[in-house]
């Protein structure tokens, strides 16, 4: 599977961890959502990495419930600290 996904203005928490939400689709349509705790860089040099970092968009804090409303009683047993 392939996804082409986009850096959002919102952040939540699962378990305690805040992740940054990149929204997009997959290669054959599918609307995803990645929740994304830890990006790894594989270089030396990661300074062009940190400059893209400083262009994203501000954050502002989303209840994870709010991202997945069909699914919110799941989310709030499984993840509740």
């Amino acid at each position: 599977m392939k996804a082409t996904v986009s850096v959002r203005s919102t952040v939540t928490h699962v378990a305690g961890v805040p992740c940054r939400i990149f929204e997009g689709h997959t290669d054959r349509g599918t609307p995803v959502k990645f929740l994304v705790a830890i990006v790894g860089v594989e270089q030396e040099d990661q300074s062009a990495f940190e400059q893209e970092l400083k262009e994203w968009p501000e954050a502002e804090i989303v209840p994870l419930e709010t991202l997945f409303p069909e699914q919110a009683s799941v989310y709030k047993e499984e993840v509740a600290p």
